[in-house]
């Protein structure tokens, strides 16, 4: 059986968005009891614990403004 590296390309969706993007003020204490209630479920192992935690799509948010 053959390997073979796939890429994916994503668009960027919001390039031409024509409103600022800004974070509420209450994002990161929101975010983390959130995040915190979701762990409360051990819903992941350690690696996909680790992976839930990255994604953070605010970062995403600010960066490409």
């Amino acid at each position: 059986m053959s390997s073979t590296a796939l890429t994916f390309r994503l668009p960027d969706l919001l390039a031409n968005f024509p409103w600022p993007r800004n974070l509420s003020e209450h994002y990161r204490e929101a975010k983390a009891e959130s995040s915190a209630w979701t762990e409360s479920f051990h819903p992941f192992d350690e690696d996909g614990l680790r992976g839930f935690n990255l994604c953070d799509f605010s970062t995403y948010l600010l960066t490409s403004v």
